[in-house]
């Protein structure tokens, strides 16, 4: 029974050792514990930290565009609608302007078409009225040479008649 009990003595010796050594064990990973919640603790204040200050930066940013970028585009909107709107105009008045001067050219055209054609005409009558001419002179000088010829045998034989009576 002695050995009974002296192994059983040595059995709760080895066990309250391996409990000292479970307790420090315990302890350290207690240790280790608070050390990663405070670890967790301070990434979790970061992650607030920087989601509180992203956020104030969009915060700055869109008020930075509402007071400056949004004016300046705005302000770039209008000068572009503005200078569109005055080459809209100036194009409009030259659109107008070339459109009478094409109105314009066009009834000059007709015109000197109606000359031309006018021109034409007068140049086929008086073309006519030279033909007809040079068909009268034609005619004047056959009539002309005839006549000559009719004179100048009519002075001949009175030239011959006055010669016989002289």
């Amino acid at each position: 029974m002695e050995n009974i009990i002296r192994d059983k003595q040595a059995k709760i010796e080895e066990l309250e050792s391996k409990n000292i050594l479970f307790r420090i064990e315990i302890e350290r990973l207690g240790g280790v514990v608070a050390e990663l919640q405070a670890e967790n603790e301070l990434w979790r204040q970061q992650v607030i930290d920087a989601e509180e200050n992203s956020n104030a930066q969009i915060a700055e940013f869109k008020r930075q565009y509402e007071l400056i970028i949004r004016p300046q585009i705005e302000a770039e909107i209008r000068n572009a609608t503005g200078k569109l709107e005055s080459d809209k105009g100036s194009l409009e008045y030259q659109i107008q302007s070339s459109k009478s001067k094409i109105a314009d050219l066009e009834n000059r055209v007709s015109t000197l078409q109606a000359d031309l054609r006018k021109l034409q005409d007068k140049n086929l009558e008086l073309s006519r009225e030279v033909e007809d001419w040079k068909f009268k002179y034609g005619q004047l000088e056959r009539n002309n040479e005839n006549l000559k010829y009719s004179l100048e045998g009519e002075i001949r034989l009175k030239l011959v008649r006055l010669n016989k009576r002289a």
